[in-house]
């Protein structure tokens, strides 16, 4: 018995926990027949998902989407674009605690703004900036090695901090 489905796609990054929105991208949403057995391949930095789908016809045909690293949809045959992301927000650094600092800082942002990511001690001092400037709506990811003017931070807590013109959030970071 055939099902009505729909297709998203989800990147996880090693530490765990989504990367793109909760729910996933959403990459097939035509009212019809998708088939449940998807084939998924790795292309460079994303991905090209397969599927069965009988909207056509009653025999079933191939459709195929690709998705790049960041979620974003190439080209397709009646694919629904992906949603813009809901709100800006700093997710949790991975791994946490970081060994010998090493870490992956990721943020999303809802629309194209200026963007201070940075390390601050407990004390307020700043430990180093991650990013200072423009950029666009979407999931950005800082990879980051623990050093501050080249050399490594001492173990201990340290602030995240995420400062755009419409929103400042922090998250802790343990340095081991």
């Amino acid at each position: 018995i055939p099902t009505t489905l729909d297709i998203f796609a989800q990147r996880f990054p090693p530490s765990g926990g989504p990367l793109w929105y909760q729910t996933g991208v959403p990459v097939c949403r035509v009212s019809n027949q998708q088939g449940a057995g998807l084939a998924i391949a790795q292309s460079g930095n994303g991905a090209v998902i397969a599927w069965s789908d009988t909207r056509s016809s009653a025999s079933p045909d191939i459709y195929a989407q690709g998705v790049d690293a960041l979620g974003r949809l190439g080209s397709g045959v009646d694919v629904e674009p992906a949603a813009p992301p809901a709100a800006t927000a700093l997710a949790r650094p991975a791994p946490n605690p970081a060994p010998h600092g090493s870490t992956t800082i990721s943020y999303t942002l809802s629309s194209a703004e200026h963007v201070e990511l940075r390390v601050v001690d407990t004390s307020g001092r700043m430990a180093g900036v991650l990013e200072d400037g423009m950029r666009g709506a979407g999931m950005h990811t800082v990879s980051w090695d623990g050093r501050s003017n080249g050399h490594p931070l001492p173990p201990g807590l340290y602030l995240v901090q995420l400062l755009t013109p419409s929103r400042s959030e922090i998250r802790r970071l343990v340095v081991l």
